[in-house]
């Protein structure tokens, strides 16, 4: 008899979302966890990777990504942000944002170091973490609004801290970090000589504020590494096209990595998103446009039906707490809303924290990037579950 189960993978749990949504689709109910559009991304853009298809080599493309998407890239990056990238030796094309995570802290940890996260965090990011060797150090941030203290950003720290993971716009709450903040952050890495990594996926999905990029402050532009992604921005999240923006010291470990993880991404689809980036602003005007109405629509929708919501500055989630409603803790209230013979699906918030025992009990995430009607829907069968 083989023992199949003997690595360390053997330690990697369902994540919360696979979870919910196969609960989602056993139970017909409407999915407003799953964090990505129920609508497609812009035609031209998907002409142009057909385009591709049609009229140009289909294979493998360079390891690093095909060049005119690179170039795009430092362009873009040189314009909004004032920060310049060889496309050479610092711009790496990868299979979506979670690859060049995993890219990112498994060449630049090791065993023994730390890595600070803010919580509610992403949840691929402490497992990653975990299987470089480093341990993920939660910074709570604090609802409602969802800051950070600086006192506790600072004790975090310790003499193994290794790299500050910043997400912003921020998935799970929405927010967006605020220049202070950033600052506070810049100050800390100069001071202790830390690497920066940033998840950047959601820069253009901002209803209030500015995204920062962290690069591009002072003395950050040397020990930052900058993660992105073509998917949110053009409603495209099965092309899996992300990328890092990193020294080219770093970018050198991680392109040795991503040779053995996948060597390199389909290229017909980096053409098209070459096209993307290059005019990026005529995807996120009427994309920006349906996600504000969206997110006013669910926010006053649940508002009616008894939820406190705390509206999002950016992305296209919101958290809603449902505490003056029920004193079910949130994985099993999630579980109960889908249940129902007309269920609807979100995301515990608990899930996103490295203990969930110690995390907010009645907190969940919604998704607005849903068409209207699906919306209409899931607010219509909220209101007769909660009745």
């Amino acid at each position: 008899m083989i023992q199949w189960n003997r690595s360390s993978h053997s330690e990697i749990e369902d994540s919360i979302f696979a979870i919910m949504s196969k609960l989602a689709f056993q139970h017909q109910a409407v999915n407003l966890g799953q964090g990505y559009p129920d609508f497609d991304g812009p035609s031209w853009v998907k002409e142009a990777a057909c385009k591709a298809i049609m009229e140009k080599p289909n294979q493998y493309a360079n390891m690093a990504g095909i060049y005119s998407l690179r170039c795009a890239l430092a362009e873009k990056y040189s314009v909004l942000y004032g920060v310049d990238y060889n496309p050479d030796s610092e711009i790496t094309i990868t299979n979506g944002a979670s690859e060049a995570l995993y890219l990112t802290l498994s060449a630049l940890c090791k065993p023994g170091d730390e890595v600070i996260i803010f919580e509610p965090a992403y949840d691929v990011y402490a497992p990653i973490i975990r299987r470089a060797g480093a341990t993920p150090v939660g910074v709570q941030l604090q609802p409602p609004s969802f800051s950070f203290s600086v006192n506790n950003l600072v004790s975090s720290l310790s003499k193994r801290t290794r790299a500050i993971l910043i997400n912003t716009p921020h998935n799970p709450t929405g927010r967006v970090f605020n220049s202070g903040e950033l600052t506070a952050i810049q100050k800390m890495c100069v001071q202790h000589n830390l690497i920066a990594i940033t998840d950047e996926v959601y820069e253009h999905l901002i209803f209030e504020g500015n995204h920062i990029s962290l690069a591009s402050l002072d003395g950050m532009r040397e020990r930052t590494v900058t993660i992105s992604s073509t998917a949110k921005t053009f409603s495209m999240t099965g092309w899996k096209i992300g990328y890092i923006l990193a020294p080219a010291e770093a970018t050198d470990l991680m392109r040795k990595l991503h040779q053995l993880v996948c060597f390199c991404v389909a290229k017909p689809l980096q053409h098209g998103m070459a096209e993307a980036v290059q005019n990026w602003q005529r995807a996120v005007t009427p994309l920006m446009k349906k996600l504000r109405h969206n997110r006013d629509l669910l926010v006053q929708g649940l508002e009616d039906i008894g939820f406190e919501v705390y509206a999002p500055q950016g992305t296209f989630f919101l958290i809603a707490n449902y505490a003056h409603q029920s004193n079910m803790k949130d994985n099993d209230f999630a579980v109960h809303l889908i249940k129902q013979t007309q269920g609807v699906a979100t995301i515990p918030v608990s899930g996103f924290y490295l203990n969930p025992q110690k995390a907010p009990q009645t907190l969940l995430r919604f998704c607005f990037a849903k068409e209207e009607e699906t919306l209409v829907e899931g607010l219509a069968r909220l209101k007769k579950i909660m009745k």
